[in-house]
């Protein structure tokens, strides 16, 4: 009897996570204009890119790379594809591939900026792959298991939010008042939005407290403004990009 009750508990769990997406036409629709929010920005910074003198490109590079896997996780989930159903909700685990790549590329875009040391920026690339790794076993959990996955997410994220707060500030300053000024907003519009990341998954994922469309809509928003709106920012500030490449920074990460 137990062991029937068991297959049985199995075999509803399985037909869950496996039933099909009940998307609305208004959350497919908001996934293809992140894409399409994605890929136009990629298309400006390339031609921006290609457009500045060879040795002053790096920063083009990696604001290039973020948008453009962006803008192929979007169209990937806008396709009805990279996803899972976690009891009984639509989990998209393709915007944690995205954020696995396109988070540590804003930091880098952030460390280079302010001239931060070499080992600096892949401590806290480690720290953000841990963060973004936590989400996503948080997002494919549910229950306590979940609860605790998404705690220690937050612990690793705390890390990331002091340097960028202090320690890279206070470096971005020796670099020059244009630097200073530029991270300055940066970091700002960083630290406020990923902090939000958590809070609608607590809210969505995790309590579904926001329906799907919501949460959709909402990590659109934030993932636009935390690259697209970040980029514009960044590459349009062409003294704190002179500043930042006339030898002061330390040899990036990722040349």
């Amino acid at each position: 009897m137990s062991s029937d009750l068991s297959e049985t508990v199995t075999s509803d769990t399985m037909a869950s996570d496996l039933s099909e997406p009940d998307l609305t036409e208004t959350a497919t629709g908001l996934l293809w204009i992140g894409f399409i929010a994605m890929f136009g920005s990629f298309l400006v910074f390339y031609s921006m890119l290609r457009a500045t003198a060879p040795g002053k490109r790096l920063f083009h590079v990696y604001t290039c790379a973020i948008v453009g896997f962006a803008a192929t996780a979007y169209l990937w989930m806008a396709l009805g594809h990279g996803y899972n159903m976690v009891n009984g909700r639509v989990f998209h685990y393709a915007r944690y591939v995205d954020w696995l790549v396109t988070t540590p590329l804003l930091l880098l875009d952030l460390g280079c900026l302010a001239g931060i040391s070499t080992e600096d920026q892949i401590m806290l690339v480690f720290l953000d792959v841990l963060m973004v790794l936590s989400g996503m076993a948080a997002g494919l959990s549910f229950g306590p298991s979940s609860l605790w996955m998404w705690v220690l997410g937050c612990i690793f994220f705390l890390p990331i939010v002091y340097d960028l707060t202090f320690t890279f500030r206070t470096q971005a300053k020796k670099v020059g008042d244009s630097v200073a000024a530029c991270y300055d907003k940066l970091v700002v519009i960083t630290v406020v939005l990923w902090t939000a990341y958590p809070i609608v998954f607590f809210f969505g994922e995790y309590s579904g407290l926001l329906s799907t469309t919501a949460e959709i809509g909402t990590y659109m928003i934030l993932d636009v403004t935390a690259k697209c709106v970040f980029g514009f920012i960044l590459l349009t500030s062409r003294d704190s990009l002179e500043q930042s490449t006339s030898g002061y920074s330390p040899t990036p990460l990722i040349a």
